[in-house]
């Protein structure tokens, strides 16, 4: 057992993961090392060789076990009064804590929420979340000046896309104009049926670093926010056949 114990020890220390802002299947699989899931996936579903490391046969509460392991795993032996305090470590960045982290804060905005989940080995910090939000945030702005406009990054290119407009209105009977608000909500659609690499996304993660300590999204460039007012010309020519 202590054999078995430090190969899948190792295994786990050497391996580096970067938050990618992907929590699919395959990229909770390549989080984890091959021999912590195929022991973690015959301790749950029964041994069976043939088919343990196929990717099919890997269910969520492998994947949920295995990326609790490797976020809780420490690398030397604590003292027994020690309290367990977790660090955030850079390369051990779980697909599962970062989205539990994530998914509870954008639901109750609670830090106390977040940390004692953390406390409890499934969530990342709240400093570590707002950390990685922060720089999600900084890296769209910086997507949108490189690009030169406002577009989703998730959206392809030459693939047809379909607008949704419609009227947002906030206390219209309001006397004073502080108290209501009129304005225009645009959404943006695409029904792609591709499968393959999005070239503009890639674009945006292989740049996409945590910034630490960075607790304000940079503000859009001016010319991005602001539209200009439009004055028609007092000299213009009337068509002809119809007066001034």
């Amino acid at each position: 057992m202590a054999r078995l114990a430090n190969i899948i020890r190792n295994d786990m220390f050497v391996t580096s993961v970067s938050f990618t802002g992907q929590f699919d299947h395959e990229t909770q699989i390549q989080s984890v090392p091959q021999h912590l899931l195929v022991l973690i996936n015959m301790i749950i579903n029964g041994p069976n060789i043939k088919d343990q490391a196929e990717p099919p046969n890997i269910t969520q509460p492998v994947l949920t076990v295995a990326q609790l392991l490797m976020v809780n795993a420490y690398k030397q032996r604590r003292k027994p009064k020690e309290p367990p305090t977790q660090i955030y470590v850079k390369n051990k960045q779980m697909p599962l804590s970062i989205y539990v982290g994530m998914k509870v804060h954008s639901l109750t905005f609670k830090r106390q929420l977040v940390d004692s989940l953390h406390e409890l080995g499934l969530s990342e910090s709240y400093d570590s979340i707002m950390d990685i939000k922060t720089s999600l945030g900084n890296s769209i702005i910086n997507h949108y000046s490189n690009e030169g406009v406002v577009c989703p990054p998730q959206f392809r290119t030459g693939e047809f896309v379909v607008g949704a407009a419609d009227n947002i209105d906030h206390n219209p009977s309001s006397t004073t104009s502080t108290g209501s608000f009129h304005g225009t909500g645009i959404s943006l659609f695409q029904n792609c049926a591709v499968t393959l690499p999005n070239p503009r996304e890639q674009r945006l993660w292989e740049t996409f670093q945590i910034e630490k300590q960075v607790k304000e999204i940079r503000a859009l460039p001016s010319s991005f926010t602001e539209v200009k007012p439009l004055l028609a010309p007092t000299n213009m020519t009337a068509p002809a056949g119809l007066s001034a």
